[in-house]
């Protein structure tokens, strides 16, 4: 399965709470989707995941959903006053992660080759940075795959992450965060 996830830059567009599209959308190796949506982004995502946390306005926000286990997907996205160097962003995202990790007494490794789960050319996106953790194997967060790319339409740095679960298949969970998914 992947989760596909989408901008939408409607002129004015404002939002005070999430849409969620209760239609049915076509499956996805062969599960039920949902659409789910908010400040100009969207995500397509299994129809188990629900809305669980949102923040923030269309400069700075997040987006999370959960399925009966916890944290499932996580989205955040943030309006810079300048160019950002998406690379160190990403790695001061992870080093973060690594940080709550070693304050709770967790296990966490970064992947030390940037996986890759979306294609710069495909996206047409120059800065484009994919990046991958483990932590813990009984851990309902035991491993997250993502991406986060500069926005050219409205200069929002956005990052997406699918989060798994420890006891499940990195190479499984990694499949969520393909090619289609961002």
């Amino acid at each position: 399965m992947s989760i596909s996830l989408s901008a939408v830059h409607a002129a004015g567009a404002r939002r005070d709470k999430p849409d969620v599209k209760s239609d049915i959308l076509p499956p996805l190796f062969a599960r039920s989707t949902h659409l789910l949506g908010w400040q100009g982004l969207s995500a397509t995502l299994p129809a188990d995941w629900n809305l669980a946390s949102y923040g923030g306005d269309a400069l700075k926000g997040n987006l999370r959903a959960d399925d009966e286990d916890g944290a499932r997907f996580e989205l955040r996205w943030e309006k810079p006053p300048r160019s950002v160097d998406l690379a160190q962003s990403v790695a001061g995202f992870v080093q973060t992660l690594e940080k709550q990790a070693k304050k709770n007494k967790q296990a966490f490794e970064a992947a030390a080759k940037e996986p890759r789960l979306v294609s710069r050319s495909r996206k047409r996106k120059s800065q484009l940075v994919n990046f991958g953790w483990t932590g813990e194997r009984d851990s309902p967060a035991g491993q997250g795959w993502g991406v986060s790319w500069e926005c050219a339409d409205c200069g929002r740095v956005i990052v997406a992450q699918i989060i798994g679960r420890g006891h499940e298949r990195p190479e499984k969970v990694r499949a969520l965060a393909t090619a289609r998914a961002f």
